[in-house]
């Protein structure tokens, strides 16, 4: 037994010793608020100068790279000293030349000056080195102004649930970065939180007052600092800067001077109407029960009231929210939802996860799981599953006051806030007059009530995101991870977060951007480069009389002035093939006068153009390709209202109505019963201009093609000096719908062309015997049975060629669809792989052909040119039948 004990004394003492060394507390102070690089070295540790990679001449040292790429990553994945001490033996082992000591590689600070505070200790990083570390990690490019504005948070988290120790961080953020990253200005650790707010704000009110005075110079530009606009807190934390009573007070609300009234062991503010509070009126201190000490930032010149916006994470997501669903699980009774509903709620819930995208952070959980919910997961659950997976299992007047809330939310969340901020308010007024209705007016405490404020803030700032916590949690969580052990958490983040501000400014620079001022033709191709154009073959046209378009690679181009091409004879080449490995024009190609569209990186994104370039006259080359999807119709079903509602109920305002600012009286093509093709059952044609020009003789018919008049008269709204946006995208809408319109009218046009050749023709008569589309295997041998006989083949192949079609792939879809159900053409493909039967043996391929051949514009196509039919079946037939790959037919 004392063998062991002095086994387990000797380890103990191993350890302490390990996280002495580790963790050096030394007393001595030194002033860690630099601005040169060159005082780099005199604030970190390292145990062997030469193996230290902090040097002036980085570049003499063979393994630089290596080293400061194994530094970045060990800071800024939190890798423990010990961890990363034994991947350095490992390294070192291997005969890589890196140090031995984690704390060399990682330059860790040798001394750390945090003072005594209170019960606990703080440590002030200071605001000008702050900002400067956000200025050296942002490029000038992205930084457009000389005003920098920092928004400031304050707020406690427990370190850890086995003690009393808290982190009380001061944070801040620029508003005029791009990224907004989250810096520390200060940090407080203690048992409690900071008994005195001025000692505790003193080092940054100081420093504060010198950074808008003299603002900040980086890189030889200054920056002027103006004060806060905004304290971005919690109700605790704001009570706590401003020296104001809590949310439990009479006199608690900061935004209005109502009285609460106590009631069931709570004050509640039951009052809607109350004078509002302002900064000159704080500052005077006329509300006596308000206040109990002046605030440290009182002397700044802040706003005391209007800079200390309502933090909507804290009082909607985990307040007034939680609370919703805590009263339907053990509410009064009256207010009390019943078990089935909320299980149903619960699964409903589950089922939402496989169809949430990855936009959200966290995937939504069971409804009885709400106390363990995030911020995240409230938000979640009030704008987007809740309004679904409530419906029509809340009780009616419960779900509609759900969501009232919701949509306000909405309203603040969204760009357009200041425009509807007016109107938000009156919803969030309804839900607050609804809610006491509903749930009692004991549950009217502070955090209910100041509802009725949070549409201020978003009048002043913009949407509530912009001064949320949200950023700031993240940023305390990453805090928390920092500490390795209890003792000394100040000192340890402060070590962590200087390795991690180190790595961050000695990341090497970029080169600056290469300015190109012709197009690379020559030589080596990057795929990140437009290698394809969309061309227009002026000299030919299709059958509907439009100019041809097809893709071709850039060196296909002869000369720089991009009007003539070469291109091959689809006789002796696959040109889908040689377009797509840029084969090398050859001599006997043929010379094509063209017109460049527009370019793409890669071969699909040239096939999205072509498609584009169909229906527009010019593609640039900064055209966005990605298509956005056309808002489908949505029929509006209003439910119908309870004849026995209760008269008390106040009803939602009405939300304000979107005017169009245009004097021409013009209104949305929609509203004249203008519909597009596809809503009255039109197909829209597949791109048809991408055969090659060699095979470009098919002559149009004989009938008189009937053609569209083009929107002649349309003109930009911005040429007429109209400049709003609501007219402009009217007038865009209306340019829409008229080439709808305009290619109903070429759809139709050839479908008559069609009916009056057919015109004078004999009736076709069904073979006996002969039932389409087949749906059974059996059915299928015996028509191929039949069709052996020549009669029977030819009354089906005009019977089949009958069924037409905008195009040849559109034709071959539909005769398709016609010879067999979807059950049965999903055993066959053309060839007979992948474990099918072969389509090609069959006689029915040999109608397909000869439809086809009989089908308008295909008479001069010969069986070995024929592009073969391809099987596949996605969604039904919704494919292109067609595909770029010739095969033999011996009929």
């Amino acid at each position: 037994m004392e063998a062991l004990e002095q086994a387990d004394e000797a380890v103990d003492q191993a350890v302490q010793n390990e996280e002495d060394e580790e963790e050096d507390n030394s007393d001595e102070a030194v002033n860690l608020d630099f601005d040169v690089d060159s005082e780099v070295n005199d604030l970190y540790m390292s145990s062997d100068p030469d193996d230290s990679f902090c040097s002036d001449n980085p570049e003499e040292e063979p393994h630089y790279d290596a080293k400061r790429k194994l530094a970045e990553w060990a800071a800024n994945r939190n890798i423990s000293h010990s961890a990363l001490s034994e991947l350095l033996t490992i390294l070192l082992e291997l005969g890589l030349d890196l140090p031995k000591d984690p704390r060399t590689l990682l330059c860790t600070l040798k001394e750390c000056d945090a003072k005594e505070m209170g019960q606990g200790s703080y440590y002030h990083f200071g605001l000008t080195s702050a900002i400067i570390s956000q200025l050296k990690v942002t490029s000038e490019s992205e930084l457009t102004t000389d005003t920098l504005t920092v928004r400031v948070n304050v707020d406690g988290l427990p370190l850890s649930r086995s003690s009393n120790m808290q982190l009380w961080p001061i944070l801040g953020k620029i508003v005029e970065l791009p990224k907004a990253n989250v810096f520390i200005i200060g940090l407080y650790a203690g048992p409690c939180k900071p008994e005195s707010v001025n000692e505790y704000m003193h080092d940054f009110v100081e420093d504060l007052k010198v950074v808008t005075t003299v603002g900040v110079t980086y890189n030889g530009k200054h920056y002027n600092v103006p004060l806060p606009d905004a304290f971005i807190c919690d109700t605790p934390a704001r009570a706590f800067l401003k020296c104001v009573k809590g949310h439990g007070g009479y006199s608690s609300c900061e935004r209005c001077t109502q009285y609460g009234v106590y009631l069931d062991g709570k004050v509640v503010f039951p009052d809607m109407d109350s004078s509002p509070r302002t900064d000159t009126q704080f500052d005077q201190m006329s509300d006596e029960e308000h206040h109990h000490s002046k605030s440290p930032l009182q002397g700044l010149g802040i706003g005391m009231v209007s800079s200390f916006p309502l933090d909507y994470m804290h009082l909607v997501c985990l307040g007034i929210v939680r609370k919703l669903i805590a009263l339907w699980f053990k509410g009064p009774l009256q207010c009390r939802v019943s078990s089935s509903a909320l299980s149903a709620i619960s699964d409903h819930l589950k089922l939402c996860r496989q169809s949430l995208p990855r936009s959200f952070s966290r995937k939504p959980r069971s409804l009885t799981e709400y106390s363990q919910w995030k911020a995240t997961e409230f938000r979640q659950f009030l704008l987007y599953t809740g309004p679904v997976v409530l419906f029509q299992r809340l009780p009616r007047q419960q779900y509609k006051n759900f969501i009232v809330l919701s949509t306000a939310m909405r309203i603040l969340l969204s760009p357009m806030c200041r425009e509807y901020y007016g109107y938000a308010q009156k919803l969030l007024r309804c839900f607050v007059t609804n809610f006491e209705k509903i749930y009692g007016t004991k549950f009217l405490v502070n955090n209910t009530h100041s509802l009725l404020h949070l549409a201020d803030d978003a009048k002043k700032y913009g949407p509530l995101d912009s001064v949320s916590c949200f950023p700031f949690e993240n940023y305390l969580g990453q805090l928390k991870k920092m500490v390795r052990r209890p003792q000394d958490p100040v000192q340890q983040i402060v070590r962590r977060v200087y390795e991690r501000q180190l790595f961050a400014y000695m990341s090497e620079e970029m080169p600056e951007d290469v300015k190109l001022t012709q197009p690379h033709e020559s030589g080596p191709m990057l795929t990140e480069f437009p290698m394809h154009r969309v061309v227009e073959f002026v000299d030919e046209v299709d059958l509907d009389g439009c100019k041809k378009m097809d893709i071709i690679p850039i060196e296909w181009f002869k000369g720089t002035d991009r009007k003539l091409c070469w291109w091959p004879p689809a006789s002796l080449v696959n040109v889908t093939k040689a377009v797509k490995e840029h084969t090398p024009p050859a001599s006997n190609w043929i010379v094509c006068n063209v017109r460049a569209m527009g370019n793409a990186a890669t071969y699909a994104e040239a096939r999205v153009k072509l498609h584009q370039a169909e229906y527009s006259s010019d593609l640039t080359d900064t055209d966005n390709i990605s298509r956005k999807r056309k808002p489908s119709a949505k029929l509006l079903s209003q439910m119908e209202s309870s004849d026995h509602s209760e008269s008390s109920e106040e009803l939602p305002p009405t939300p304000p109505r979107i005017t169009s600012p245009t004097a021409r009286g013009v209104t949305s093509p929609t509203a004249q019963g203008v519909t597009s093709p596809t809503a009255r059952g039109v197909t829209s044609p597949t791109a048809r201009g991408v055969t090659s020009p060699t095979a470009r003789g098919v002559t149009s018919p004989t009938a008189q093609e009937v053609t569209s008049p083009t929107a002649r008269g349309v003109t930009s709204p911005t040429a007429r000096g109209v400049t709003s946006p609501t007219c402009e995208a009217m007038f865009t809408k209306l340019l829409t719908v008229l080439e709808e319109v305009k290619e109903t009218q070429r759809v139709h046009g050839k479908m008559l062309n069609a009916l009056l050749k057919k015109q004078d023709g004999s009736v076709v008569e069904v073979p006996e015997g002969v039932v389409l589309p087949l749906k059974t295997q059996a059915d299928l041998e015996a028509l191929d049975q039949k069709l052996g006989d020549r009669s029977v083949m030819s009354a089906v192949v005009t019977m089949v060629a009958d069924v037409g079609g905008t195009s040849i792939d559109d034709a071959t879809r539909r005769m398709m669809k016609y010879i067999l159900s979807n059950e049965l053409a999903m055993e066959y493909n053309l060839f007979g792989r992948h474990g099918k039967k072969k389509f090609k043996d069959l006689c029915l391929f040999k109608v397909v052909y000869g439809a086809a051949i009989v089908f308008g514009g295909l008479c001069d196509v010969r069986t070995r040119n024929w592009e073969y039919i391809d099987l596949v079946r996605v969604h039904g037939w919704e494919v292109t039948a067609l595909t770029a790959v010739p095969v033999h037919f011996h009929g």
